[in-house]
């Protein structure tokens, strides 16, 4: 029978901790969603601290499920799994649907000119 301590995984520790963070980001970006309901007056500042807020907030809860998914690869060794995916959608999903809002308040203007027949394999 051993005595010594078992050593402690830091990756465990850092993935917990991880994923502790990201459900407090989480938590922070309903509140701000609930608080920001129905803003409407862009020019108004506290709109547009409210919607680069919620810009930061998301961004780093993406980057915190980013860290989750590597580390899920690198200990679980999850295979691939490509698929098809219509290029045009994947931008409108990306770029437009999560940070439309925040580019109008900055004054931001943008346009999609994408061939249809384009697919990315992710």
């Amino acid at each position: 029978m051993s005595t010594e301590p078992e050593p402690y995984d830091f990756s465990l520790i850092l993935a917990n901790s991880v994923h502790d963070m990201k459900n407090s980001v989480g938590m922070l970006i309903g509140a701000l969603d609930e608080l920001g309901a129905g803003e409407t007056a862009a020019s108004d500042p506290a709109v547009r601290d409210m919607s680069k807020l919620r810009y930061e907030a998301k961004r780093l809860n993406s980057n915190l499920i980013q860290l989750l998914s590597l580390y899920r690869i690198n200990e679980l060794g999850y295979a691939l799994n490509l698929m098809e995916n219509d290029v045009e959608e994947v931008v409108e999903e990306c770029f437009r649907g999560k940070q439309e809002a925040f580019m109008q308040l900055q004054g931001v203007d943008s346009r999609m000119d994408l061939d249809p027949d384009l697919v990315l394999v992710l």
